[in-house]
């Protein structure tokens, strides 16, 4: 860990939310950055490996995992600079219901309460099926980006669900009392 003496024999925490969490740690593959701001993920169903903000941390509370076959959890970054909250959701899943696309696209919808149809992106290993809409809210804008990835040579799925929303007054906000709010 990046950890610097202070002078009285303390050593100090690391300022990246994502390494000063022991949680989140667990997930990360090394304490050194993959690329500026973001470390490199390691699920734990070994199922893919993702770019993780450094400002972030994994809610445990939100992370389910059964087996190797499938694995949900949430995790939230914001700026005070910015004055915006990003809160995801990442979802994989290897059983082969997962490999209904129009079902699961249609479920995805649902969560996300969207109408319309998913831009469809062929990378010739994975097939990602993408969208995004604005939510309104007591005059504030919550833009939603989804997408379903699904691998071309196995049954692997992933569901990856980001909202970015301005935080009310500059205030630091949880998720669970922001989305306590909406109807």
């Amino acid at each position: 860990m990046n950890r610097s003496d202070d002078g009285a024999g303390k050593k100090a925490l690391p300022k990246e939310k994502a390494l000063s969490d022991a949680y989140t740690q667990k997930y990360l593959m090394s304490q050194k950055e993959k690329e500026k701001g973001f470390y490199q993920l390691q699920s734990k169903t070994n199922g893919y490996t993702m770019l993780f903000p450094a400002d972030a941390s994994i809610s445990e509370s939100s992370t389910e995992i059964n087996g190797d076959f499938f694995e949900t959890y949430e995790f939230s970054e914001s700026s005070k600079e910015s004055n915006i909250m990003n809160e995801y959701k990442i979802t994989f899943d290897n059983r082969a219901v997962s490999r209904n696309i129009e079902a699961n696209l249609a479920q995805l919808s649902s969560y996300v309460d969207y109408q319309g149809e998913f831009k469809k992106i062929d990378d010739g290993e994975k097939t990602l099926y993408y969208a995004k809409n604005t939510f309104t809210y007591k005059g504030n804008a919550d833009h939603r980006f989804f997408s379903y990835i699904k691998s071309n040579k196995t049954q692997n799925i992933t569901i990856y669900y980001e909202e970015n929303a301005m935080l009310p007054n500059g205030k630091q906000v949880s998720a669970e009392s922001r989305h306590s709010n909406m109807q």
